[in-house]
């Protein structure tokens, strides 16, 4: 059975701005840009400017499968929009499981050689 109509909003801060070209979506902050290019996805993006700025996203008549793109694109902007505002920082760990590993870091941390 198919759902008529299924909808998600997601909150955009105040420093952040998203135009919409299409489905490809543009995240700017004064912290940089990421992009995400959606066009395989058929499903419908649009701003609500009224108290706060949203992005909902809206799709009509689909099954199970479509409507569960629906909450994994609203995902794909907030964790977007996070990376933006509070910033990212990796942490690469080596693990063995029988041989050791040796790891020589080089260059002021910037470079390992294994």
């Amino acid at each position: 059975m198919k759902t008529i109509l299924k909808n998600q909003t997601v909150d955009i801060p105040e420093n952040v701005d998203i135009p919409l070209e299409g489905r490809r979506m543009i995240v700017k902050s004064p912290h940089g840009t990421l992009w995400r290019n959606s066009n395989h996805i058929n499903v419908e993006l649009d701003l609500l400017r009224k108290k706060k700025k949203r992005l909902r996203d809206h799709k009509w008549w689909g099954n199970r499968k479509d409507l569960a793109i629906v909450c994994t694109l609203c995902s794909h902007v907030q964790n977007m929009i996070k990376g933006i505002t509070l910033g990212f920082h990796y942490k690469m760990r080596s693990v063995y499981v029988h041989f050791p590993i040796n790891i020589i870091i080089q260059e002021n941390g910037s470079l390992f050689a294994i």
